[in-house]
């Protein structure tokens, strides 16, 4: 995300990462990532239950309204972190949640985002009541955080199908796929680069039982070499 791209000279590259080895990633989808400070009002659990007003209790409000998972071939959503609360006795004033939305679809992503967003808003509006004589209403700071272009590098363009040739003259079946992580593929592709991502032979990823399949892992290498090589190939035969 930092690096100078005036100092990169290429249009094109080979983005190696995930685990399918006789995959090559030309479709990934995009990703933004939410975060949400929901404020509530503090009380007594025990004693005064009544003067407060729980954002605990507005988050999973908002959350159950949420559709999240798989929302349909190209996106995805997720609520991945709920931070709040100090004490059992005490109605929560703060809560903190983030969570994800993907897809391959520009249009589809933002409309999955902004449901979230709604389904929040809504959850923190209904949560306003009188306390002592007063209308107390809860607060929300809702923020994407961050945010990964989608690629899409068309079937017909003619470095896939160098990097397609290159491995069937190593004899290596490769086939282009979509994707359902987005990748750093992304962030080159914003930049200009088109840059498909192979798969090394990774298994079990981000687990403690990770490990990397070597024959996967050199097929990749041999595939990479490959392309590298063809233009000087095909220079030799005109």
């Amino acid at each position: 995300k930092n690096l100078d791209y005036s100092k990169l000279k290429s249009k094109y590259g080979i983005l190696l990462d995930t685990r399918f080895s006789n995959c090559l990633y030309n479709v990934l989808p995009g990703k933004q990532v939410f975060t949400a400070k929901i404020e509530g009002k503090s009380s007594h659990a025990g004693t005064e239950p009544e003067k407060g007003i729980s954002a605990i209790e507005i988050a999973s409000s908002a959350i159950t309204k949420m559709k999240l998972g798989r929302i349909d071939a190209e996106t995805s959503a997720n609520v991945g972190i709920i931070q709040g609360g100090n004490a059992v006795n005490v109605v929560t004033p703060e809560v903190f949640v983030s969570g994800e939305v993907r897809s391959r679809n520009a249009t589809k992503l933002k409309k999955q985002m902004d449901s979230m967003k709604k389904a929040l808003e809504q959850a923190v509006k209904s949560a306003s009541k009188e306390i002592d004589g007063k209308l107390v209403k809860p607060k929300l700071d809702f923020k994407i955080t961050d945010v990964i272009a989608s690629v899409n590098i068309p079937a017909g363009d003619p470095f896939l199908k160098r990097i397609l040739s290159a491995a069937k003259s190593q004899n290596i079946p490769l086939a282009l796929t979509p994707h359902k992580a987005p990748s750093d593929a992304s962030i080159y592709f914003a930049h200009g680069i088109k840059i498909p991502n192979l798969g090394t032979g990774q298994r079990n990823q981000h687990t403690t039982n990770e490990y990397l399949d070597l024959k996967d892992f050199f097929q990749a290498a041999e595939i990479v070499l490959a392309t590298i090589l063809m233009p000087c190939a095909e220079q030799k035969t005109v």
